[in-house]
């Protein structure tokens, strides 16, 4: 990984694990790829001191639907506490009738024929019970708790699924009899397990939807196709868990992709299924053309730059966080229960409670969305 570049350091008020009067220092990293030239893919907020390293999965394990996600670990520097984020990764469960005879895809196999990653849909807290021992899998992980979503979750997380369904709706609705749109369902969800002398936490957003594809009246595939939009865990040990949790909500709001990322990602997965599909057809597209197709893709999107600007409004409001921008311009994602934000002269953030007022410093206030 190149040079990490420490874009400023956050010093911020956390009522959970500091007195009122204390403050811990945190460090912007930004997330460089090594397989597309070096180029900045992401962003993490971690304490000062931690380090952060990156792994980047491409086609098996990952699906040719969304070929390239990141696997981001930060550790603490007596490597007692760490926390892991994997940005979106695209499944899907099949299940074949035709003429008398049934088959179903593999649970965490891999579809080699058509390059998928073949998972049995889980919802979000069934998600976490999953990927708790995918991340930590030398720790044996007992489930204690679940987080309750509050009432702003519930509302955002209904209003994002009415606009994922309804659009999903009007893409399938194209193609007429040929399928039976089943539904789809979007979940939230953070649960807490005891891990030996650890506590653990996994935080995870799922998407899916379920159509049938009729081959006749009798023969038929049920497919579930499926997202892990985002997840995030942390281990610490049991004693001092509570209080990093405050610490976990703050890597948890500010790490992600960037836009750039995704178009790459997705404009990959286009070049690469249609180069799937050339060999199965025949004569195929040369493979210099398609390494060119994969760098103009490289160069259109990652190679330009880096932006968060916010993608979808619904998930800030689903993470109880404010979004704000800074005079650099760089976008920091703080908890809404943070009464007020400041900047210093020196690009030192502060974010407190009540009326407190650093001199010298000027009030940030939340970034406006445009929701179109």
């Amino acid at each position: 990984m190149k040079k990490i570049i420490f874009l400023s350091i956050i010093y911020i008020f956390l009522n959970v694990f500091l007195s009122a009067s204390a403050q811990i220092g945190f460090q912007e990293v930004k997330l460089h790829s090594q397989l597309f030239n070096g180029a900045v893919v992401g962003k993490t907020v971690v304490p000062t001191g931690w380090k952060v390293n990156v792994t980047e999965l491409t086609l098996n394990p990952e699906s040719i639907t969304w070929p390239n996600a990141l696997y981001v670990t930060a550790v603490s520097p007596d490597g007692s506490v760490s926390m892991k984020y994997i940005s979106q990764r695209k499944f899907q469960q099949q299940y074949i009738y035709g003429f008398g005879i049934t088959s179903q895809s593999v649970d965490d196999g891999y579809d080699n024929s058509n390059m998928l990653h073949t998972l049995n849909y889980r919802n979000a807290g069934d998600t976490c019970d999953f990927m708790v021992h995918v991340i930590y899998p030398d720790t044996y992980n007992t489930f204690i708790s679940e987080t309750p979503l509050s009432y702003e979750d519930r509302d955002a997380l209904n209003a994002y699924w009415q606009l994922y369904d309804s659009q999903l709706r009007s893409v399938f609705g194209e193609y007429g009899g040929q399928f039976n749109f089943k539904g789809t369902e979007v979940s939230l969800a953070e649960r807490v397990y005891q891990s030996d002398q650890n506590r653990t936490v996994v935080s995870a957003v799922v998407s899916g939807f379920e159509i049938v594809s009729y081959i006749t009246a009798d023969s038929y595939t049920d497919y579930i196709n499926w997202d892990m939009n985002a997840v995030y865990a942390m281990q610490a040990p049991a004693a001092m868990f509570d209080q990093y949790r405050a610490i976990f909500d703050v890597f948890r709001l500010n790490t992600y992709t960037s836009k750039e990322y995704a178009a790459m990602t997705d404009m990959h997965s286009t070049v690469l299924y249609n180069y799937m599909m050339s060999l199965k057809e025949g004569p195929s597209t040369p493979e210099i053309q398609l390494e060119k197709s994969l760098n103009d893709a490289t160069n259109q999107t990652v190679d330009t730059g880096d932006t968060y600007n916010l993608t979808d409004g619904w998930s800030d409001v689903i993470k109880d966080q404010n979004d704000y921008t800074t005079s650099s311009g760089s976008h920091v994602k703080l908890s809404t229960s943070f009464d007020h934000v400041y900047e210093g002269d020196d690009g030192t953030l502060y974010a407190g409670f009540g009326s407190y007022y650093p001199e010298g410093t000027t009030e940030l206030f939340p970034t406006s969305v445009n929701v179109r």
